[in-house]
């Protein structure tokens, strides 16, 4: 094939397929119905606050029962103390101490879930000051279901809205 069979005018015209405006066009329209359906996605996550806060709430309230599920599996001694409180002797920081787990109030006046550090000698508890754990809850609760299983619930919620979320725990 010689330069000039692709070079003639006409070849162009003869040949099936869209015009450039008929591209063109297909691609504005396309990107109006993208642009679209992303501003209305958009909206959806910025304007649904229900949907962000009970995402956070999840995600907050099962990190928070994993951690201390897996601090009681990995204890030597289990105590629970009352239905609100549990105090550990568990692998934490490199070494076995005490941990306790129990709700209290902050200076604002909230309800948080934290978490006390003690001792790690295992006959002398000796706690600290409370780290936070979760903040904002409505209530912790403790129960014994039998001799090996333990039951912990954790409660958050606002003013319209409450979560949850419980965990069984084989203490084997």
């Amino acid at each position: 094939m010689s330069l000039s069979h692709f070079c003639k005018k006409n070849s162009l015209d003869s040949k099936q397929g869209f015009s450039l405006i008929e591209v063109l066009v297909a691609l504005v329209i396309s990107t109006l119905i993208f642009s679209v359906f992303l501003q209305l996605i958009l909206d959806i996550y910025q304007q649904n606050d229900i949907f962000n806060l009970s995402s956070s709430w999840q995600l907050d309230s099962y990190l928070a029962l994993d951690f201390i599920s897996q601090q009681i599996e990995n204890s030597k001694q289990v105590k629970v103390v009352n239905e609100n409180e549990i105090n550990l002797f568990s692998y934490y920081r490199g070494q076995y101490c005490w941990l306790k787990f129990c709700p209290y109030t902050d200076l604002t006046g909230q309800l948080n879930l934290g978490r006390k550090l003690g001792s790690d000698n295992l006959n002398k508890q000796d706690f600290g000051k409370n780290l936070a754990l979760i903040d904002d809850i409505k209530s912790f609760k403790i129960t014994c279901l039998s001799n090996n299983l333990l039951k912990i619930e954790l409660i958050l919620g606002n003013k319209k809205h409450n979560l949850a979320v419980a965990k069984i725990i084989n203490l084997n």
